[in-house]
């Protein structure tokens, strides 16, 4: 191997000058350290040519799947800000809620306005016989004797005094209670069941109404 010629000091400063035997050109301390070790050489053209087709089918995997991770990333990204909203207007509308409203009253529930049945409303005994109000209950005689009054009232058929007094529904009730009282007498029940059954079976209550009015002297001759 062919080695550096060594020549004199030609500068001044000494140290030893090598000259390279090709070239003969001034060698540096680094080429004349590496001088004579072996230098790799650059592969052929047809090297790098068949590493770059071996290489390309998987630089394009590699992009594809670079892509592929990408979308995946935004796709995720997405979903993340999506659930993010749902839950931040989830979190408002509960937010919102009257139940999570602190200072908010409750609603008020308004009933259902309820029919409070007057005195004189719900008779049920105008056809019925004795037997039966003698087991009724005073409400509903209370309100039959108010109907008697009121139908004998609209015809004209009490006495002048009577007839003027009544005015208002309220001006029925003082009669009304006084011909309860009187068919109650009238129907008083027997202790021997069998005795009053045979008593006031064919008795009916209007008939008896009409007979106490006239025994009071309510109607008109």
């Amino acid at each position: 191997m062919d080695q550096p010629f060594l020549v004199s000091d030609d500068d001044g400063t000494g140290r030893a000058v090598y000259i390279n035997p090709h070239t003969g050109q001034r060698l540096t301390t680094e080429e004349v350290r590496n001088w004579g070790r072996p230098r790799s050489n650059p592969p052929p053209a047809s090297t790098w040519q068949t590493r770059a087709n071996t290489a390309a089918p998987f630089m394009g995997l590699s992009l594809t799947m670079g892509v592929f991770g990408l979308s995946l990333l935004a796709l995720g990204c997405l979903l993340m800000v999506c659930c993010g909203m749902l839950g931040f207007v989830g979190i408002g509308a509960t937010a919102l809620t009257p139940q999570a409203l602190p200072n908010q009253a409750a609603p008020v529930l308004v009933p259902e306005p309820v029919h409070i049945r007057e005195w004189y409303e719900g008779e049920t005994l105008r056809d019925k016989g004795a037997l039966e109000w003698q087991v009724a209950g005073e409400a509903d005689k209370l309100a039959t004797c108010a109907d008697f009054v009121a139908s004998i009232h609209r015809n004209g058929g009490f006495t002048p005094s009577i007839q003027v007094s009544i005015r208002t529904k309220e001006d029925l009730r003082p009669f009304a209670v006084e011909l309860v009282n009187c068919i109650n007498a009238a129907t008083a029940r027997e202790a021997d069941e069998t005795v009053n059954t045979r008593m006031y079976a064919n008795q009916t209550v209007k008939d008896i109404a009409i007979l106490c009015m006239l025994t009071m002297g309510w109607q008109k001759d």
